[in-house]
């Protein structure tokens, strides 16, 4: 009597959901490691939420910003942080002088995987008048890619897990840029932290009407990628 329960075919090919995440600029100068930089509240506690998701994910990409000295985004006495910048197509306001190329500030937090552990990893602000905040651009008018859309369509990403700081700037600007791009994010609230605790709600509900999965744990997160693969 032939087996019809056995369902076994080698020709057969099984498509099996990848899952990438973004790890948006886990860098110490965005930590109290550097508290003349932007220290954001809270930073360091992200840490074992990003592991965490690293495990979760097929595909691991790192982005960070690599600012030079002396930029035209950097504030001064005459132009604290936050004064609104004219004549500059892609730097927008003037920030703290922050997350400088080869320097601490510029570093992955310790703890975390290292860059080269990542299948991508993308430097961004790299220009004395470019300050981007999302990892997928390289300009405010999203004409030049680091890669990061190219390399998801190459690997067939439809779902991407985002982490990193910060939450109410590079994090939502990643996630606005997913989207738009056509790709689904999920954002780890756990994962994330904000430069201004008043701004963070505000930007979660700006991810979360665009369309991005708002995850409120990292076991949220785990559920998520187990329901997707």
């Amino acid at each position: 009597m032939s087996d019809h329960h056995d369902t076994k075919d080698s020709n057969r090919k099984v498509y099996v959901m990848k899952i990438a995440a973004i790890h948006v600029d886990p860098q110490n100068g965005f930590t109290e490691i550097c508290p003349q930089e932007l220290p954001v509240t809270g930073a360091l506690q992200i840490l074992p939420h990003m592991n965490k998701m690293f495990e979760a994910a097929d595909f691991n990409i790192l982005s960070q910003d690599w600012h030079p000295k002396g930029a035209v985004y950097e504030a001064t006495k005459e132009k604290p942080m936050g004064t609104k910048l004219e004549g500059y197509p892609n730097a927008d306001i003037t920030w703290n002088q922050h997350c400088v190329a080869n320097t601490l500030g510029a570093d992955v937090i310790d703890g975390l995987h290292r860059p080269e552990e990542y299948d991508l990893s993308i430097k961004k602000g790299e220009e004395v008048d470019c300050h981007p905040y999302g990892a997928l651009w390289h300009d405010f008018a999203r004409t030049r890619s680091t890669g990061i859309v190219e390399f998801l369509n190459k690997h067939k990403i439809k779902y991407v897990l985002v982490g990193g700081l910060a939450l109410d700037f590079c994090v939502r600007l990643t996630v606005l840029e997913l989207i738009e791009a056509g790709f689904i994010p999920a954002l780890n609230l756990e994962a994330t932290k904000p430069v201004f605790e008043a701004q963070a709600q505000s930007s979660i509900d700006e991810m979360a009407a665009a369309g991005a999965v708002v995850l409120e744990t990292t076991q949220a997160m785990m559920q998520f990628v187990q329901e997707k693969k």
